[in-house]
């Protein structure tokens, strides 16, 4: 033992880096290096817990971990990943209400949404989650479903240090703001936003796209990225690009249809000098 000792503390430190990140994708090997050396515990926990899961059947169990005063995982973790299938029982939530004690422990750099049914927490926790979601810097929704546009507007703003917010399949529940005439509150999306990007395929409803076009932008240059862009989308589009105006610096935009790119050149050909500006790309 002492002469394994020995080896492992003569060990190159780069080497041992080299190899721990080549496995970083291996969660059983990342285990094994872990047990290697206490020299080889930071660099394979970084891996290890660099994103973690959050489900029904896990969640009291991390949260009793991180009780623990021996507990590392929330010094490596950088993304947490909430994955749910959205129902009308509040399991969801519910999931993410027991861990919201822990939160203000972690720096997490990115949330993760799946399948998720959001809906507000009003109880003692909702102050974790705010002040947690308020440091967050990447902003990842696919097939999350909200019940009303001030679900909506109240989650998004709570991230006050967005850089870069994905959103893609997702839906709100129908009501009154279906109607195109409804008038939508006005509501800021943070400063701090560099790129958003918002993929229109499948079930992404027309309501949630034209609410995020109604929003107020400011702050620095944008990058938009919008996928997949139907005729009805045409509206919202135009909203949403007159909405961030000269801050925009990178337009992405794929068209669901050849046609679709011929119609939008006519439909903004007042906005080509601006255009004209722009680095990015716009296809079929």
């Amino acid at each position: 033992m002492a002469h394994r000792s020995f080896l492992m503390d003569r060990f190159p430190p780069e080497l041992k880096d080299r190899i721990i990140d080549y496995l970083q994708e291996n969660r059983t090997a990342l285990a094994t290096c872990s047990l290697v050396s206490k020299d080889w515990v930071p660099s394979s926990r970084f891996h290890l817990f660099n994103r973690i899961a959050l489900r029904p059947d896990n969640v009291q169990r991390l949260v009793e971990l991180l009780d623990s005063p021996y507990s590392t995982v929330s010094q490596h973790t950088r993304r947490v990943h909430v994955s749910l299938k959205g129902n009308d029982d509040g399991e969801d939530i519910h999931t993410l209400a027991c861990f919201a004690p822990c939160l203000p422990e972690f720096d997490i750099v990115g949330f993760y949404m799946t399948d998720f049914l959001w809906r507000p927490i009003c109880d003692q926790h909702s102050e974790n989650l705010s002040r947690s979601f308020s440091q967050i810097t990447q902003l990842f929704l696919t097939s999350v479903s909200f019940l009303s546009i001030s679900h909506v507007i109240e989650f998004i703003t709570s991230f006050s240090s967005l850089k870069l917010f994905c959103i893609a399949n997702s839906t709100l529940d129908p009501g009154p703001w279906d109607d195109p005439d409804f008038n939508i509150p006005s509501y800021h999306i943070s400063p701090t936003l560099i790129a958003l990007e918002i993929l229109l395929h499948n079930d992404f409803q027309n309501a949630l796209f034209r609410l995020i076009s109604a929003a107020q932008y400011s702050g620095s240059s944008k990058t938009l990225l919008v996928d997949a862009v139907t005729h009805q989308d045409l509206r919202y589009l135009r909203a949403l690009l007159q909405s961030l105006g000269p801050i925009l610096n990178t337009l992405n935009i794929t068209f669901e249809k050849q046609y679709l790119r011929a119609f939008f050149i006519i439909l903004f050909e007042p906005m080509f000098n601006f255009f004209s500006k722009l680095s990015g790309t716009m296809s079929t």
